[in-house]
């Protein structure tokens, strides 16, 4: 079934992300489809398909020639894995970051299962460091000085509360 599930989400990304049209998402996702890299999200997203077409429609909105090339689909079972690259100009609000009319090019993966003919369920990591920096809100490099003090002491201060837990728990 491999075969016929990589040929259905092909299908999925081409039309729905590239080709940006909701009816595809319809066809080829479960009402409760469940990503769960848009669980807990601070945008606030409905869950299921209906959340899928809103996170589309804002990265949409704040790049309208968002392009995305698929670069590998690779299936196994019931589960798809899929590698592609984002290519965009932020002309537009991305959850409340405003406009920085630079461009961006990163990529992304997602993981899906399917499950009857319809996507059920998945996981997507894309790189927004790289992202945010080709955008220029976030640094290129190594943080300042003052960052890394702050994330040694942090990590320090976490390691010392990991040590006394695992000390009271014997």
């Amino acid at each position: 079934m491999a075969d016929g599930d990589k040929e259905l989400v092909k299908n999925y990304f081409e039309g729905f992300w590239q080709g940006r049209d909701p009816a595809v998402a319809d066809r080829y996702l479960a009402k409760d489809v469940l990503f769960h890299d848009l669980v807990d999200n601070p945008l606030g997203l409905t869950p299921g398909a209906e959340g899928v077409k809103q996170i589309a429609k804002i990265f949409w909105d704040a790049a309208p020639d968002l392009h995305m090339t698929l670069d590998d689909v690779i299936a196994e079972d019931d589960k798809v894995v899929l590698r592609y690259t984002n290519k965009l100009t932020h002309t537009g609000e991305l959850a409340g970051l405003p406009p920085t009319h630079r461009e961006a090019n990163f990529p992304g993966i997602a993981i899906v299962r399917v499950e009857d003919g319809k996507i059920v369920e998945g996981w997507q990591v894309m790189d927004f460091v790289t992202a945010y920096q080709q955008l220029g809100v976030i640094p290129a490099g190594p943080p300042p000085a003052a960052m890394r003090l702050f994330i040694g002491m942090k990590g320090k201060m976490y390691a010392r509360k990991k040590r006394k837990q695992a000390a009271a728990a014997q």
